[in-house]
C-alpha cells in the first residue's frame, strides 16, 4: 500500500481504551458520480472485533467529511457478504 504507483492509501489503526491496537483499516479516496467517498479497501483484525469499531468508523467519517455505508457479514470467521451503499460487492478469496 505504501509505494503504490497509482493510488494513495490511508492506513487507520484503531486502538481500544487502553491504547492496544485492535484493528487496521486501509482506505482510499474514490470519485463516485459527483462525490468523493472514502472506500474501505482492506481490513486486518479479528472478524468478531469488527462490530466493536463503530465509534472509530464514526470518527473516520467525521474526519473525512464523507459518508458511506458498509455492511460486512461473516460466517464461521470468513467474509460471506459485503454491501457498500446498498450495493453488493463482489470479491474473490
Amino acid at each position: 500500500y505504501f509505494g503504490h504507483p497509482i493510488y494513495h492509501y490511508d492506513i487507520w489503526k484503531i486502538v481500544d481504551d487502553k491504547g492496544v491496537s485492535r484493528y487496521v483499516l486501509i482506505t482510499r479516496d474514490e470519485l463516485m458520480q459527483d462525490s468523493r467517498v472514502c472506500e474501505i479497501i482492506d481490513h486486518y483484525g479479528r472478524p468478531e472485533d469488527l462490530g466493536k469499531i463503530t465509534s472509530a468508523l464514526d470518527r473516520l467519517m467525521e474526519e473525512r467529511e464523507e459518508f458511506f455505508s458498509l455492511k460486512l457479514r461473516y460466517e464461521s470467521g470468513r467474509l460471506a457478504e459485503a454491501v457498500l451503499d446498498g450495493k453488493p460487492l463482489e470479491w474473490r478469496v
